[in-house]
C-alpha cells in the first residue's frame, strides 16, 4: 500500500504545480488529479497552504496564490 505523503511533501507539490505555471500572486488556477498529481497529495498539500496562508480560495474552484505562496516559490 502507497503511503500518504507528509503536509510538507503534498505542499512542496502543490507550489512546484504553481512555480511551474509562473503563477504570481493573486493568480489561480485548479488543481487535479490529471495533472499527474495524486489526489491525496493535493488534498494534504492544500490544506497545509490554507492553514499556512499560502493559498486561498477563489472563485468557481480555483485555488489562488497569496503573497506568502509566491515567497515560498
Amino acid at each position: 500500500m502507497a503511503e500518504l505523503p507528509t503536509a510538507d511533501e503534498g505542499l512542496r507539490m502543490v507550489l512546484d504545480v504553481f512555480k511551474a505555471r509562473k503563477l504570481q500572486p493573486g493568480e489561480g488556477m485548479l488543481l487535479n488529479s490529471q495533472q499527474g498529481l495524486r489526489t491525496s497529495g493535493i488534498l494534504i498539500g492544500l490544506k497545509a497552504g490554507m492553514e499556512r496562508g499560502l493559498f486561498k480560495n477563489g472563485p468557481n474552484g480555483f485555488v489562488m496564490l497569496t503573497e506568502a505562496g509566491s515567497a515560498e516559490l
